[in-house]
């Protein structure tokens, strides 16, 4: 890829950098991110870019879909991902009107 052009501040910017790539992945999402990284694993020359000027800070979603989990194990990182997670915490419930809390079920013993 010989010339980029972007859209910034209502104005087209060219940019005359050479990236000897074979595949531009526009997004830096959980999909871009993936096909990057599958990509990648494959010899694959790639360029990953995002309008985002850093990685989001915060949390987007509470779990791991099992097909994603699929995903992670065909790229060989599900050990890591899943010993870099964390259990999500269970639920209880408190009753205004009796105030009582119901514990989650799997913790039962915990509240006695």
């Amino acid at each position: 890829m010989k010339v980029i052009i972007i859209f910034k501040n209502w104005k087209f910017i060219h940019l005359t950098k050479h990236y000897d790539i074979d595949v531009l992945v526009v997004g830096a999402g959980p999909t871009g991110s993936t096909l990057a990284a599958d990509l990648l694993r494959r010899g694959i020359r790639v360029r990953l870019v995002d309008k985002a000027p850093h990685a989001f800070k915060g949390s987007r979603a509470k779990g791991v879909q099992p097909r994603t989990q699929e995903v992670f194990g065909d790229h060989g990182v599900l050990g890591e991902a899943l010993a870099e997670g964390g259990q999500y915490p269970r639920l209880g419930a408190f009753d205004k009107m009796t105030s009582t809390i119901t514990p989650p079920r799997s913790s039962a013993a915990q509240w006695i």
